[in-house]
């Protein structure tokens, strides 16, 4: 099994453990994407004042406790906080908790919309995100995933929070597309 994985995702299981920069070297979109990030943080755009009634409207039938500054984040697995580092997703809410360990608590933001310039809109989700996170947990590691256009998502907040300095543990992106020539543009 770890064989085929290996095979599916060009690198070996042992690389999982990792940073994330040294894991970038190995996969295939490494040369694109490698050394790609803003500059600093003030570069990364911010979300409009429509968008975070979105996102709350899209979670309105999530079941589980409102956390963070905003209520985006959502407890979906209260897990045992602590013997373990609770996994922050993005995306999919009724499939990830069922699927973790029950030990593990489990925190879900809403995956967003797929806009007209996903490249902007997936920097300014992922610092909200990032500060819905720091207001829930200050200090890392960091265990974070994504499903869909959420792994995006997971991805540039692991990025964003490496550049403030922050320990990111794990990374899972689940059944994600290519990422657009935009975004990684928008690395650069």
């Amino acid at each position: 099994m770890e064989s085929m994985a290996e095979k599916l995702v060009s690198t070996s299981v042992n690389q999982v453990n990792t940073g994330l920069s040294e894991a970038e070297k190995h996969s295939p979109l490494g040369p694109e994407i490698q050394g790609k990030k803003p500059a600093s943080l003030s570069q990364i755009p911010q979300l409009s004042r429509r968008d975070i009634p979105a996102l709350l409207a899209s979670t309105l039938f999530w079941k589980g406790r409102r956390l963070g500054k905003r209520g985006l984040l959502l407890e979906s697995q209260v897990g045992v906080p602590e013997a373990h580092s609770p996994l922050f997703f993005v995306g999919y809410e009724e499939a990830i908790a069922q699927n973790i360990d029950a030990r593990f608590p489990v925190y879900v933001l809403p995956g967003g919309i797929i806009p007209q310039d996903p490249a902007n809109y997936i920097g300014a989700l992922a610092a909200c995100y990032v500060d819905e996170i720091l207001s829930v947990q200050p200090q890392g590691p960091y265990f974070l995933g994504g499903y869909c256009f959420g792994g995006l998502v997971a991805f540039e907040m692991a990025q964003q929070l490496q550049t403030q300095g922050h320990e990111v543990a794990w990374l899972t992106i689940i059944d994600i597309g290519c990422p657009t020539t935009r975004y990684l543009n928008y690395r650069e």
